[in-house]
């Protein structure tokens, strides 16, 4: 029995559940399955009820495609791809030793993966809610992943600055002959 928890615990080695990716994992999974479970639990399908009336309305929709809505019905292609992105992100953050902004960001996509993942295990399909009526209705995990995108590719155009303002030429010592 221990053999089998220490192979479970192998991809969190080095990483503690307090570190700053799996905080933002579970946090992001938890809100995702718990607003999803209280739509379930408190709305029909497709019932919207206006929060900002004309801006945004909670509508419960169930998402059998990919994102955005598109390819209907074959959202089970996200399944492997879930799996596989949720499988280099851990291996990934076992090889590198990321900044905290990149785990977080890793945290926000795992843990959205992870929300949507389990929705099409159980439901086969994804449970929306967010409805700003002029774009597809979406969900916590919707969020997380959108802006666990958007934060990597701000990072590839900014990338870390360094610590010290000094320039590389003034950091150098001088020689004299």
């Amino acid at each position: 029995m221990v053999e089998k928890i220490r192979l479970w615990m192998l991809p969190l080695a080095g990483y503690p559940l307090g570190g700053m990716f799996w905080l933002v994992a579970v946090v992001v999974f938890v809100l995702d399955q718990a607003s999803k479970y209280w739509v379930v639990a408190t709305l029909n399908t497709f019932q919207s009820v206006p929060i900002i009336p004309g801006v945004l309305h909670l509508t419960r929709t169930h998402n059998t495609g990919i994102a955005f809505g598109l390819m209907d019905g074959r959202g089970w292609i996200t399944i492997p791809l879930s799996l596989i992105v949720m499988g280099g992100i851990v291996v990934y953050l076992r090889r590198a030793k990321p900044s905290r902004f990149v785990q977080a960001m890793l945290g926000l996509l795992f843990g959205g993966a992870s929300g949507n993942l389990i929705d099409r295990l159980r439901y086969g399909y994804v449970v929306d809610m967010f409805d700003l009526l002029v774009w597809p209705v979406f969900n916590v995990a919707d969020m997380a992943i959108t802006v666990a995108l958007v934060g990597l590719v701000l990072l590839q155009f900014v990338g870390n600055r360094p610590e010290s303002e000094e320039s590389p030429a003034e950091s150098e010592e001088v020689q004299s002959p």
